[in-house]
């Protein structure tokens, strides 16, 4: 139990201490929750710690189903520099939304009567399957939701690093993701084998408990593995740091004036070039090409100025655009202009320019009467 406290504290200091780093605070929100998980069924199954699993016990539910997206928006933020949460993503909280209003009951359960009842769960664990601590689902639909719940998101995560190319150090993000995976099938392993046989102290069971305890602290490893979370910048290699799936190579100062200089009159240049962009043929790789840098040390120009590869192109393209609406006054109509902007259709033509422009192309004319 002291070791999963130290876990717990140090993956707390991890977090506080990269609080900036959206990386970082997603994946050991995850850690923290499985630490979290692993105290609680150690606790409720040890005697002692009275107040402790008395906290942990089932309160603390909602939160487990964040561990999924949390780590599945790691990935995406670990492979993709120019990820940035939106509206729509909120959808992923619907689950811990849910378990919120389903344990509401338990809440309100005097704090004596739950101490006694959940130090009663030592002598006879049995009485945690007979307990009714949600409204919606019994403990062993909670328990089956919850795993499809974190193995779903863990599967996702597993497809998209298999799909992402010329991302640094994927096997590290590979590693990580299949140790979270252990630690989950193991877990339900031994939750399944004490709902199909109704015995809670078995030596497989003990075997499989310590087993999900000595991956976390592989996961921890993993930490302690990258200097870079939790020493000074200052101190470690750059061209180390460009590597890691952990630190925001961002930073400006991974990348020295000169060559932002040397950037950004490049970036200036084919931008004034109103072919490149138009021509949807045109990608990244070739605008990395022009600008003669490699990929991760443009990504990271791009993300200090707040802007992107793809956010360039549309204002170009919309720059020309706005050009054929103001000489043609809507003579010609959106198809035509989209195809020659360089948009794959009047829908993502319209909807890029509402975005941009906050308003329609013919409300744009309207304002320039």
């Amino acid at each position: 139990m002291e070791l999963l406290f130290f876990t717990l504290i140090f993956c707390n200091y991890i977090f506080i201490r990269n609080i900036k780093n959206l990386k970082i605070k997603l994946l050991s929100t995850s850690l923290l929750l499985f630490i979290i998980y692993a105290i609680a069924h150690k606790a409720v199954n040890t005697q002692g710690y009275t107040i402790l699993k008395t906290v942990l016990f089932n309160h603390f539910t909602p939160f487990y189903l964040l561990a999924g997206p949390s780590f599945y928006f790691f990935i995406k933020s670990a492979t993709n520099n120019d990820f940035k949460f939106k509206k729509k993503h909120l959808i992923h909280l619907i689950p811990f939304s849910i378990q919120c209003i389903a344990i509401h009951e338990y809440i309100m359960i005097p704090w004596e009567t739950k101490m006694k009842l959940v130090d009663s769960f030592y002598l006879t664990p049995e009485n945690q399957s007979g307990l009714k601590v949600s409204i919606f689902f019994s403990s062993e639909t909670n328990y089956i939701l919850r795993f499809f719940h974190l193995t779903a998101y863990l599967t996702t995560s597993m497809i998209l690093l298999k799909k992402v190319k010329n991302v640094t150090n994927i096997k590290r993000l590979k590693k990580i993701t299949l140790i979270m995976f252990s630690v989950v099938i193991l877990y339900y392993v031994h939750i399944l084998l004490i709902i199909t046989n109704g015995i809670y102290n078995t030596l497989l069971i003990k075997i499989i408990i310590n087993i999900d305890i000595f991956l976390l602290f592989m996961l921890i490893l993993e930490f302690i593995k990258a200097p870079e979370l939790y020493l000074s910048l200052k101190k470690i290699n750059k061209s180390y740091l460009k590597e890691s799936p952990f630190s925001e190579t961002t930073n400006k100062k991974l990348i020295n004036e000169d060559d932002r200089k040397k950037i950004a009159l490049k970036i200036k240049e084919i931008k004034n070039d109103k072919h490149f962009f138009i021509n949807p043929k045109n990608s990244f790789r070739d605008f990395a090409s022009f600008i003669n840098f490699p990929d991760h040390i443009i990504r990271a120009y791009l993300k200090s100025e707040n802007t992107s590869y793809i956010d360039i192109k549309n204002k170009v393209r919309l720059s020309h655009a706005k050009k054929i609406l103001e000489e043609t006054k809507l003579t010609y109509n959106l198809n035509y202009i989209a195809e020659k902007t360089g948009f794959n259709s009047r829908s993502n033509f319209y909807s890029i320019f509402k975005k941009y422009e906050k308003c329609t192309p013919r409300e744009y004319l309207n304002k320039k009467k």
